[in-house]
């Protein structure tokens, strides 16, 4: 795993397409979130994602379309779902294709119509 994994901490905005471009999926074990922007750039990035099933990461995660919701610090759900992507080429691709199209409903012209309709209503 060592030569696999990798936990790099903090690392720096201008970094960042450095390490979603050398990734093959990406997780995010979180205990909450509002509507997680990196999820959104991992979906650009055109990575499989497997997220914890907290917050808004179900807001950007539809499960087993564009990734796959855990619970949140499950270990043997997590190795479970992590293993299954690892294993599951058809799958990974699957997400890929799926979080390509889902990625418009985050489109700032899109996100900016849809508010400027909620605000229109009320």
């Amino acid at each position: 795993m060592q030569k696999n994994v990798f936990l790099v901490g903090k690392i720096k905005h201008s970094d960042l397409d450095h390490y979603f471009n050398a990734s093959d999926i990406f997780v995010l074990n979180s205990g909450y979130e509002g509507l997680s922007h990196v999820l959104i750039e991992a979906l650009n990035y055109g990575l499989p994602i497997i997220a914890s099933d907290k917050g808004g990461n179900k807001e950007v995660i539809k499960e087993n379309f564009n990734g796959l919701l855990v619970k949140y610090n499950d270990k043997e759900e997590w190795k479970k779902a992590i293993l299954n992507l690892i294993n599951n080429r058809k799958l990974r691709l699957k997400f890929i294709k799926n979080s390509q199209i889902d990625l418009k409903r985050f489109d700032y012209s899109f996100m900016f119509n849809k508010t400027k309709e909620i605000f229109e209503k009320i």
